[in-house]
């Protein structure tokens, strides 16, 4: 009998499922941080301490979004700015499941264009790129209001999974305290 057939009889199949992926999203993790430490080979203690901002929140399902996500946070580290506003890759969640519930405007879909544009360039660079709507002056069309949209609706996902107020905790800790794994005691 298998561990899997184990599993079933006592009502736990999905388990191995769930462990499966959390060993996956780890392996990813690990990669993204050893992918950005060869980037910024003099923030490695930094990037190696914000494993723990890298876990997958709950919306964001898809691989690529995922990776684009934790990207993201990993330059923003290295590049010393704050963690705590959503990503490109939560703004595209959002959209994506607003998207699910009902059409998107033309700005809204503008914007889906333009973010999905940024994870691609940062992440998957020889991917397709999606044709962005500008306004004659060069501004992109709907970019201020959904802006503000998506960051507030990022925040609110974020606090339903402790995200948000990690990312927080990380942007009010000092470097000392991230190295040493203070900063989210």
């Amino acid at each position: 009998m298998t561990i899997d057939n184990m599993m079933a009889q006592i009502g736990l199949s999905n388990v191995g499922n769930a462990l499966a992926n959390v060993f996956r999203d780890i392996e990813l993790a690990e990669e993204r941080i050893a992918t950005a430490i060869s980037k910024h080979p003099d923030r490695a203690d930094m990037l190696n301490a914000a494993f723990l901002l890298l876990q997958r929140p709950s919306y964001l399902r898809l691989d690529n979004v995922y990776i684009a996500h934790m990207d993201e946070i990993l330059e923003r580290i290295a590049n010393s700015d704050p963690i705590s506003p959503p990503t490109d890759g939560e703004m595209l969640a959002i959209l994506v499941e607003t998207s699910l519930a009902t059409p998107l405007s033309a700005e809204a879909t503008n914007m889906y264009a333009v973010i999905y544009n940024r994870v691609q360039e940062r992440s998957f660079p020889d991917l397709p790129r999606q044709e962005v709507i500008r306004y004659s002056d060069g501004q992109i069309m709907g970019e201020a209001t959904m802006k503000l949209e998506i960051a507030r609706q990022a925040q609110k996902m974020a606090k339903s999974d402790d995200t948000y107020a990690r990312r927080k905790a990380w942007d009010k800790a000092t470097d000392d305290d991230r190295i040493s794994g203070k900063w989210w005691a």
